[in-house]
């Protein structure tokens, strides 16, 4: 049985308590139609997307195309990030307007149906074996193309991991994971069956994973996989501090944290390094 929306909580209750929140309808069907005609260029069909397979789209391998952000060929999608809706929840989340970066970080995934999927993955974050951040720059977001269906490839999430993670790294930030976390990610998740036009919100410390496409009726899942990140990195949150954001909440659940160790100089080493490897 897969978890459930608490529909009597707001979307941002939602993130703080869960880890994540589904907006509905976070953009427009028009904008939604163009997106799609971009994506089907950059696929190079013309077919529908329930026609979408290894067969018929030369470019999809093993069912799966993730295709990183590219200026030069992608003029549509990057407007997902400047969507009045899509502000309005960046904006939101963060507790004013403008905090967000300028920044374009996203990836589009295509996931078709696939007769020899396997069963479900399981839970993983994004820090794997490296330093990880307590307090972070943001939160990832999928803003959906397309209607899926369950069991459609869609992402899945794990219901208030990130309490678990915050705590333990809190406690001591020098755990890694899978080596010391793998253990707090066991919880029955939520999958993102989504409408076309629906956005999730996802903790950069929850449990997730991708599902493989066994849907009944062959619908693909197409999403804009992105990075909702702040101007300023955050160094210091206290818990009992009034008038939070609601992602400031989401990492003040665990209590009071202040960076001595700066993340950020840490995060950037550390890619720095692996680019360099």
């Amino acid at each position: 049985m897969s978890h459930k929306i608490d529909h009597s909580l707001h979307w941002t209750e939602h993130y703080v308590e869960h880890g994540f929140a589904v907006v509905e309808k976070a953009v427009e069907p028009q904008w939604i139609e163009l997106a799609m005609r971009e994506v089907a260029r950059l696929l190079n069909t013309d077919l529908p997307p329930h026609a979408w397979s290894v067969d018929t789209i030369s470019v999809l391998r093993n069912h799966i195309l993730r295709l990183h952000f590219d200026a030069q060929h992608m003029s549509v999608l990057p407007g997902a990030f400047d969507q009045p809706g899509v502000r309005a929840v960046f904006d939101t989340m963060f507790g004013a307007r403008n905090k967000q970066s300028d920044d374009r970080v996203f990836r589009l995934f295509v996931t078709t149906f696939n007769a020899d999927a396997k069963p479900r993955p399981v839970a993983h974050l994004d820090f794997v074996s490296c330093p990880i951040p307590v307090l972070g720059s943001g939160f990832v977001f999928q803003l959906s193309l397309v209607d899926s269906e369950a069991n459609g490839g869609n992402m899945l999430v794990y219901p208030g991991t990130h309490k678990r993670v915050l705590k333990a790294l809190i406690e001591n930030p020098e755990l890694r994971y899978p080596r010391d976390l793998q253990p707090l990610l066991d919880v029955e998740p939520y999958e993102f069956v989504a409408r076309a036009g629906d956005m999730l919100l996802v903790h950069h410390l929850v449990g997730h994973s991708s599902s493989f496409n066994r849907a009944a009726h062959h619908a693909p899942r197409v999403v804009i996989h992105g990075q909702a990140a702040r101007d300023e990195w955050l160094t210091e949150i206290d818990a009992a501090m009034p008038g939070l954001s609601p992602w400031e909440r989401s990492l003040a659940v665990a209590g009071s944290y202040r960076d001595a160790r700066n993340e950020k100089q840490i995060m950037l080493d550390y890619w720095q390094q692996r680019k360099a490897a």
